[in-house]
């Protein structure tokens, strides 16, 4: 974005500097001529250098007022434009754009000329014309006018969504490094850095309303890169910065702004709630933009891993569970889908640091998938069987001590869905059931399979044989129809397709 920004500017400087060239390249010719066709005419340098002082007096006031009256009508312009965008994205575009300097520069090198060219109308007289003055007048009048050029390019550069959002950005991540250096006592700059996220979601929500969700995708990642860069950061935050200041959160009670402030998590919770807020504008036709608040929200939990901080893990798994209870309540299949799917890919990150909270995400997919079929949301239950299976080959590859547990939990899930009453989704389950225990004797896992094969003994057996046909009769990884995810969960491997056979012999039942 900088790189095309950096380009933009040097066409509009490089236009501004040909139209200068090209202006005082055709006066000089066509001057040139107009003295040779006129017999007794005073010479080339004359003529420019010492005009007449009733001539000069016309000129500078004619230079003087029409740059009073282009900088009005600019100004005029530029403020109904940045007004309009300020009203479609966020209001305090206004102030982004009063801050920058290149504003001030122009008003303050027009007005200038201004007063400096009606200066030197002033000491024009009927015998003296200060000539040198008009010169520089002169000059000063060409400058303004071919500034105009590339200042209306960095406008419309500067109103770009993506831009606006980029400078959001960096005004956050100056905050934090002010911070550092002020040892995160400044009221000012936390609650500076606070607005910086709101307003991201401000733009992110505007463009929503606006079908654009190119800018909500720039809006999220800003919000994880300011998050990564904050974690990186954050062991060398002093203790005042994580005390919550008054404005920072509006929602919560101030027992919950406690449990913040006592776990130094304040910047956490804000990104990640900014996030929720972008979630449920995006929940209904815009799925890709739910996608990727997902996608950053598993980010978030990797880059807490990696700096081993527990809290801001264990708040990434509360946020995903209330990212799926939302797409649940809006009944929105394809944002459960693909939540899952980022959800099941942080829980496999965390199968060997923290074994004990993998299980507990298995637990959260299995309420999950329950209480959307419970709604009437089919096919949720056999995504989140393919997810525990998926998840269980992962620990059992890791030697996670947890392995049996979070077997156990794909195994309850087919008993609580019998137990409510939910048949339909059954046999996608027993499938996952049979999958994953070819997959267990493939790998010689003798005690996990024996617990697998114990639960699928019950499951009447012609019932597998055909789960099991179907299973096999799958010829290609990538689903038939375009998905977000692209595989087919009933896809086993050409290498597990003998062990597949096996399991049906070993339950009784030969295909």
């Amino acid at each position: 974005m900088r790189t095309r920004s950096s380009r933009i500017q040097q066409v509009a400087t490089m236009t501004a500097i040909l139209v200068v060239m090209a202006a005082v390249i055709l006066f000089s010719v066509m001057h040139v001529i107009d003295l040779g066709r006129q017999p007794g005419a005073p010479g080339y340098l004359q003529c420019v250098l010492k005009p007449d002082p009733a001539t000069a007096r016309y000129t500078l006031t004619a230079i003087a007022t029409t740059l009073a009256t282009l900088v009005t009508i600019t100004i005029t312009l530029v403020l109904i434009v940045v007004q309009m965008t300020a009203n479609r994205y966020t209001p305090k575009l206004i102030d982004l754009f009063a801050a920058a300097r290149v504003n001030m520069l122009l008003l303050g090198v027009f007005i200038f000329s201004i007063i400096y060219c009606f200066y030197v109308a002033h000491t024009i007289k009927p015998d003296y014309t200060p000539c040198t003055g008009i010169l520089v007048c002169f000059v000063l009048m060409t400058a303004c006018l071919v500034s105009l050029i590339p200042y209306l390019f960095f406008v419309f550069d500067f109103l770009q969504p993506n831009n606006i959002i980029s400078k959001i950005q960096s005004r956050a991540i100056g905050s934090l490094q002010l911070s550092g250096r002020s040892g995160g006592t400044n009221r000012i700059t936390k609650l500076r850095f606070s607005q910086s996220l709101e307003q991201i979601t401000d733009i992110a929500n505007g463009s929503l309303r606006m079908n654009d969700s190119s800018v909500a995708l720039s809006s999220i990642w800003a919000l994880q890169d300011i998050s990564a860069r904050y974690l990186g950061e954050k062991p060398r935050q002093s203790d005042q910065w994580f005390t919550v200041e008054r404005g920072i959160f509006l929602g919560p009670s101030r027992e919950y702004v406690s449990l913040i402030e006592n776990g130094r998590e304040w910047v956490e919770v804000k990104i990640l709630r900014q996030l929720h807020t972008i979630l449920r504008g995006a929940m209904v036709g815009f799925g890709g933009v739910a996608t990727a608040v997902a996608v950053s929200a598993r980010h978030i939990g990797e880059q807490g891993l990696e700096s081993g901080d527990q809290p801001v893990i264990e708040l990434v798994v509360k946020y995903f569970n209330t990212f799926l209870r939302e797409a649940i309540n809006a009944r929105q299949k394809r944002v459960i889908y693909n939540v899952l799917d980022q959800y099941r890919r942080l829980a496999e990150e965390l199968i060997m640091p923290w074994p004990e909270l993998a299980l507990r995400i298995s637990h959260h997919l299995c309420y999950y998938a329950r209480l959307a079929e419970e709604q009437g949301l089919t096919f949720i239950a056999e995504t989140v069987a393919y997810d525990l299976k998926v998840l269980n080959q992962v620990a059992y590859q890791q030697k996670c001590p947890r392995a049996s547990d979070i077997l156990g939990s794909l195994v309850s899930l087919a008993h609580v869905l019998q137990r409510r009453g939910h048949q339909r989704a059954l046999p996608g389950v027993h499938k996952m059931w049979l999958a994953l225990a070819a997959f267990y004797l493939s790998e010689g896992a003798d005690s996990l399979q024996k617990q697998l094969e114990e639960v699928l003994r019950p499951v009447d057996g012609q019932e597998l044989v055909r789960l099991g046909r179907e299973l096999l009769s799958v010829t290609r990884p990538d689903f038939w129809e375009i998905t977000d995810r692209g595989v087919n969960f009933d896809y086993l491997e050409p290498d597990l397709r003998p062990y597949l056979r096996e399991v049906l012999e070993r339950l009784g039942e030969p295909e």
